[in-house]
């Protein structure tokens, strides 16, 4: 369908660092928002389609800046360890995965984020080029990294920089896909790795995403290997500038700050993944005083273990007011624009993460419900009231791709099916058994 029209929602604009509640019409032609207006001011003949949004709330996309959607397989496997034992637990299995094990995990997982609002997302595993095509079928924006690792223990072998220059030329010129890369971290990652991704990155004019000062082991490591900080690191790398984005950063002083801010860096603040691994609060409200980009980020649901971004707005909003026993540290505004425009413009897709005209059609409806009554301060109710049960409608690229919470470019059940038998094929291989009561592997 190529012009969509969405009768009279009522429509966040979140444009100037402000947020404005307006009762509007939304004209969507060729993918692009065409028109904001009174219904008697837009266009009716030769429409498409005809969404009725009386009882709505059109919001932009969520952009869910770092995520491992294919470990959806590996979701209540590990969850009462560290990060450090996490890993060595889900790294061996990860070796045993197909690259079709991958793109069915990757499915359930964009159809989940999907029907929590997220319609663009920064994925980081290997052989994303299952992942992207998983995401072009369901109907969703990705960034895609591959991720890198050259420690002795990590779960891929081969050229992963191979494959991301196969990944530029090939969608190269497609708005639905941006491609990056990984170093997974400064522990898993050589230093010569590291620059050589860093010259990689240079060279093809890419961004680079890396998990950063998660825990105090890795600024140990860093401080016992190299005598530096991990911001020092990734400075000695050459990968400290405007196209990194580092994920966590939790275990960083002002010093660190300082340095992200000199070089521009931009942060994908994971909240949930702070406090189920026991790791600790990242000082975000200092990031943002300093003018840092800031992000939200589910992580994978192998840690998570879900992929709802509505929870993660609330849960980072909550754990920054709780680390400074203030409640007016961050407003609800604040953390609505990193969910969305903040999102989009830490993975450098332009005019996207607004409702405004000429802007790319990513949206979401809202239908009103039991927890959003009294209607009014509506955005109080999205930040603290909703779930995802409440979002109707979503809209990717002036496509429907899901209504009255129904997907419909894939077969939700089939896909759900699929990866239950990835699952039980995988324990196989690896010798382990299902129980509905503990995980396989023994906590």
């Amino acid at each position: 369908m190529h012009t969509i029209l969405i009768r009279n929602p009522y429509v966040i604009l979140t444009h100037n660092d402000n947020v404005k509640v307006v009762r509007k019409s939304i004209l969507i032609e060729n993918g692009i928002i065409s028109k904001i207006g009174d219904l008697s001011e837009l266009r009716k003949e030769n429409v498409d389609l005809v969404l009725n949004a009386e009882n709505m709330i059109a919001i932009p996309g969520f952009v869910n800046v770092h995520t491992h959607v294919p470990m959806t397989l590996f979701r209540g496997i590990a969850d009462d360890y560290d990060t450090n034992d996490w890993l060595n637990i889900i790294w061996p299995l990860e070796k045993h995965l197909t690259k079709e094990d991958i793109y069915y995990c990757a499915l359930l997982g964009i159809i989940e984020m999907v029907k929590s609002g997220i319609t663009c997302f920064s994925d980081h595993y290997f052989f994303e080029e299952v992942v992207i095509n998983a995401a072009l079928k369901v109907g969703v924006r990705i960034f895609s990294c591959e991720s890198v690792i050259d420690a002795d223990n990590g779960p891929v072998n081969g050229d992963p920089l191979s494959r991301v220059e196969r990944l530029v030329k090939r969608y190269s010129n497609n708005d639905m896909v941006k491609v990056g890369i990984s170093p997974h971290s400064i522990y898993s990652v050589s230093l010569d790795k590291l620059k050589e991704v860093s010259n990689f990155a240079n060279d093809y004019d890419l961004d680079v995403h890396i998990h950063f000062a998660e825990t105090y082991k890795e600024v140990e490591y860093s401080l016992k290997v190299y005598g530096k900080r991990p911001i020092e690191v990734l400075k000695d790398a050459g990968l400290l500038n405007n196209r990194l984005m580092v994920a966590h950063a939790i275990f960083v002083n002002d010093y660190d700050i300082e340095l992200m801010r000199k070089y521009h860096v931009k942060v994908a603040y994971i909240p949930t993944i702070a406090m189920k691994h026991g790791l600790g609060i990242p000082p975000v409200f200092k990031m943002v005083r300093e003018n840092i980009l800031v992000g939200i980020g589910t992580d994978g649901p192998a840690s998570n273990n879900n992929l709802d971004m509505i929870e993660e707005m609330r849960i980072g909003l909550l754990l920054q007011r709780l680390a400074t026993k203030n409640p007016r540290i961050m407003r609800g505004r604040d953390i609505f624009r990193m969910a969305t425009i903040n999102g989009a413009k830490i993975l450098r897709f332009h005019n996207l993460g607004e409702i405004k005209e000429g802007y790319k059609a990513d949206l979401v409806l809202i239908k009103r419900s039991i927890r959003m009554i009294p209607f009014h301060n509506i955005l109080s109710h999205i930040i603290f009231s909703i779930t995802q049960e409440d979002i109707d409608t979503v809209i990717v690229n002036g496509r429907v791709i899901v209504k009255n919470r129904k997907i419909l470019t894939v077969n939700e059940e089939e896909v759900m099916k699929k990866v239950q038998q990835v699952f039980q094929k995988l324990l196989r291989r690896v010798g382990l058994e299902s129980y509905l009561e503990k995980p396989p592997i023994g906590s």
